[in-house]
């Protein structure tokens, strides 16, 4: 995995694990909240 992947990965189990909102999650991601809510669904 490269380490865009790995930060992806941290940032979403960080969120899954409530540690973390979304608006952050986004933020971090560059995404929306939306697409950050679409990926956490998977």
């Amino acid at each position: 995995m490269s380490n865009k992947e790995l930060s992806r990965l941290a940032v979403m189990t960080k969120l899954h694990e409530r540690r973390q909102t979304i608006s952050q999650a986004s933020e971090y991601l560059g995404l929306s909240n939306r697409q950050v809510k679409r990926l956490s669904k998977h």
